[in-house]
């Protein structure tokens, strides 16, 4: 025999419904033939529609195969207590993905990473009746592209230890089952990783195969809940220094800090006064220039608040206070030296508290200056699509040094981050370099990484409209990828 689970079913419940009754002239059942020999003014009967909205996101990297279904009311037609029973599936901008009803099984729609929406509709006589299905659950199937292989044993002990492998023990073997006979299966659980993206409560779904490689023959049906994620923890030496860390700050350091955070929420205010947040800020760098946490809010302030005309040049000083040649905390050369070599294992880093504290030092001003050069590139980029005497050699350069520190879009954890750096790259090669395929290439590129921020996908649409606008012979692109923006992002009523 062999056990699989191939299949994830994940219970939803209702955001919002909303009842309506339906229109008097064609949402009417006619009065009956008795009720109209009685009475012959007879009134036919009012129908109320109602609207069920279900609420999903999808949190995995890959796309994958999703069926969804009422399973309470499904297969059941001319007996069923409702009528109509029709659903459709939408994204976030509203555009439907596809449909179907509760008498047969609607294809799988693939979808990618997301938020979604299933809508519900169904119709009745009796207002009251509906009003009891508002809570009616929505099951989603999920397929699975690798199946879960859950091994057969003969025993219970076997089945109920499936990590232990170094026993002796064997799975279910091939054997001849005569008439009237019986045999106690016991399948395991899995042992092969769970996807990231599987929730509690989910339940895998399969079958078990009591004949191998022929089809047509018996089998049984197969459920696994899904247990809470393990968070045990192996106890370490050195835990207590570990929690004992966050004792060992100075009364300064934490007085910075909280400053640092007042500076943030000035900058944050509706009415910002730049004057009082200069202020703030050229104090907290008198006191302590080397503070990374301050250096990195006025890098976003110089992003976020000064003027097209000055962002170059108010990053580009933020950038220099960064490094340690001008009494910043950030030594190039170091940094460099540190990650071109083996960096520590995670064993070694669980027992040198040094080696520890070390890495979390680098890895903070990496990512400080990453995202510094970072904004210095697009800056750069966004001079040079407005003007056309922007400086292109400066462009360049600075992109240059943005390849040392950022080798790909997964260095980032901001999706802003990655937004900025796929149309920075996307602008050297079109504007640096001439190379208009490889930029429409690498805006494709960024729609696949970023396809869970519809805002990305809607900024990415609109830069690739901007290089067919230019191009001669490229209009029915222009006008395919101006279709997709009005359909995935219709203008405002």
């Amino acid at each position: 025999p062999k056990a699989t689970l191939n299949k994830i079913q994940r219970t939803v419940r209702p955001s919002k419904y909303d009842i309506v009754l339906g229109s008097g002239d064609r949402d009417l059942i006619p009065p009956s033939d008795a009720e109209c020999a009685a009475d012959t003014n007879a009134q036919g009967q009012e129908i109320y529609d109602m609207m069920i909205s279900f609420d999903f996101e999808l949190e995995h990297d890959e796309t994958i195969d999703v069926t969804p279904s009422i399973p309470s009311l499904f297969n059941q037609l001319y007996d069923s207590p409702l009528d109509s029973q029709i659903w459709k599936l939408a994204d976030a901008s509203s555009q439907v993905l596809g449909y179907g009803s509760s008498m047969h099984n609607a294809g799988a729609i693939s979808l990618a990473k997301g938020k979604y929406s299933v809508t519900f509709h169904t119709r009745h006589p009796n207002r009251q009746v509906l009003e009891k299905m508002k809570d009616v659950p929505l099951q989603l199937t999920f397929g699975l592209k690798d199946a879960l292989e859950c091994k057969v044993y003969s025993e219970l002990d076997k089945a109920s230890t499936p990590a232990v492998t170094d026993d002796g023990r064997k799975e279910m073997s091939k054997m001849i089952l005569r008439k009237g006979r019986h045999k106690d299966l016991y399948v395991s659980r899995p042992t092969k990783d769970l996807p990231k993206w599987i929730q509690l409560g989910d339940v895998l779904v399969g079958s078990v195969a009591l004949r191998q490689g022929v089809d047509n023959v018996a089998s049984l049906p197969l459920h696994y809940v899904v247990p809470p994620k393990s968070d045990v923890e192996k106890a370490k030496t050195h835990k207590l220094a570990k929690e004992n860390s966050e004792l060992d700050k100075t009364l300064d350091e934490t007085i910075m800090k909280s400053k640092v955070e007042f500076l943030g929420s000035l900058r944050k205010r509706k009415e910002l006064e730049e004057s009082e947040y200069k202020s703030l800020a050229n104090e907290l760098l008198l006191e302590d220039p080397s503070n990374l946490s301050l250096l990195e809010e006025l890098l976003v302030f110089a992003k976020e608040k000064s003027t097209e005309e000055d962002r170059v040049t108010e990053i580009q000083r933020v950038q220099k206070q960064f490094l340690s040649e001008n009494g910043g905390p950030i030594d190039r050369s170091k940094l460099a030296s540190y990650f071109g070599l083996v960096l520590p294992s995670e064993d070694e880093l669980d027992t040198d508290d040094e080696a520890r504290e070390l890495k979390k030092k680098m890895d903070e001003q990496k990512k400080a200056l990453q995202l510094s050069v970072l904004a210095l590139a697009s800056a750069y980029s966004t001079e040079s699509v407005a003007s056309s005497d922007g400086n292109a050699q400066a462009f360049e350069d600075t992109c240059l040094e943005m390849s040392k520190w950022i080798k790909e879009s997964g260095d980032l954890s901001e999706d802003t981050d990655k937004l900025s750096y796929w149309l920075t790259k996307s602008r050297r090669e079109r504007l640096c370099q001439n190379k208009i395929g490889s930029a429409i290439s690498t805006l494709m590129e960024a729609k696949k990484d970023l396809v869970a921020s519809l805002e990305s996908q809607k900024v990415l649409l609109q830069e690739l409209s901007a290089i067919y606008e230019t191009r001669e012979g490229a209009e029915h692109l222009l006008n395919r990828v101006e279709a997709q923006l009005l359909t995935q992002f219709p203008p405002s009523p």
